[in-house]
């Protein structure tokens, strides 16, 4: 197979390289933006266990339901005008939760965000390859270690900006810097407007929206099927789980102060960026890679026990 000639990575495609790291910037802004200021949102909206632990949900739910819906809206509009519902999607939903007057409109404006982020997960694979098929590791690389910023840092100045100016404006930053996932892809369909209007652009967005291999029905009875399915979901569940309740557990059990608290989940989520980088390349060289999800399971425990004690 001849693979693609390498161009310069700025060569008549900046915009999409802007619009695929700006994308990849706010694709966890919304899960670790609230959980260090509950306290403070609570003051205005009344937020009992229950609520804050479908809030916590949602980003699962939220994202697997994406998997499902994604491709369609790709099959419909192709990868940039729906990249661009996305991330205007991040936006509104940013907004509703700034203004959000009550428990179901914070709910309303989480939804919204989190499936703008969902179909962003599902839709920067695809526009890599499309734009940049010549550089895909190099791309989802730079694109994969924003994420683990996009997760740390609003949950490390969530707390400070909600002391100095309130919870509204603490997470309206992360509508206004939504914007810049907005603006690289508004840019990109206007660019490719007309050219969208021949048969032969649509044709290619299709196909492009549908280049993940079909599921073949022996995957249902295949052991190792079940096995990544089950690794993946306990490790999404416990992920999501830490995101929704650590900075209330340290602040009610170790006595810590909410800024120390978001940091404390801040270095969680930021040490997603030397695994994201370090694990692949053990995993390529390494024989038995199964014992990488082993030692996976090891630091849980550690971890956790470390907690408890």
């Amino acid at each position: 197979m001849t693979q693609p000639r390498t161009l310069p990575l700025w060569a008549g495609r900046s915009l999409a390289l802007l619009g695929i790291l700006f994308v990849a910037l706010n694709l966890r802004t919304a899960v670790a933006a609230i959980s260090p200021i509950t306290a403070d949102i609570a003051k205005d909206i009344p937020l009992s266990s229950v609520a804050l632990g479908v809030l916590g949900a949602l980003p699962p739910i939220a994202f697997a339901l994406s998997g499902v819906f994604a491709p369609l809206l790709a099959r419909r509009l192709g990868i940039d005008r729906s990249l661009l519902v996305a991330t205007t999607a991040m936006v509104v939903g940013h907004v509703i939760r700034v203004v959000a007057p009550n428990y179901f409109a914070l709910l309303l404006g989480s939804i919204i965000v989190l499936a703008g982020m969902g179909f962003g997960n599902i839709l920067l694979p695809p526009a890599v390859k499309r734009y940049f098929p010549d550089r895909v590791g190099l791309v989802t690389t730079l694109y994969v270690s924003l994420l683990s910023f996009s997760t740390a840092v609003p949950a490390l100045i969530a707390a400070p900006v909600g002391d100095a100016a309130g919870w509204r404006v603490a997470l309206a930053v992360w509508a206004i810097f939504a914007l810049t996932g907005v603006i690289p892809w508004w840019l990109e369909v206007l660019r490719h407007r007309e050219s969208r209007r021949n048969a032969r652009t649509a044709v290619d967005d299709r196909a492009i929206a549908t280049e993940a291999p079909p599921v073949m029905p022996g995957v249902w009875r295949s052991p190792v099927a079940w096995a990544m399915g089950l690794t993946f979901g306990v490790s999404a569940l416990n992920a999501y789980a830490i995101f929704a309740w650590l900075p209330e557990l340290l602040i009610d059990t170790a006595g810590v102060g909410r800024v120390e608290a978001g940091a404390m989940l801040a270095l969680y989520a930021f040490m997603g960026l030397p695994a994201a980088l370090i694990i692949p390349i053990l995993a390529i060289r390494m024989k038995n890679a199964g014992i990488l999800i082993y030692a996976g399971v090891a630091f849980f425990a550690a971890g956790y026990s470390g907690m408890l004690i």
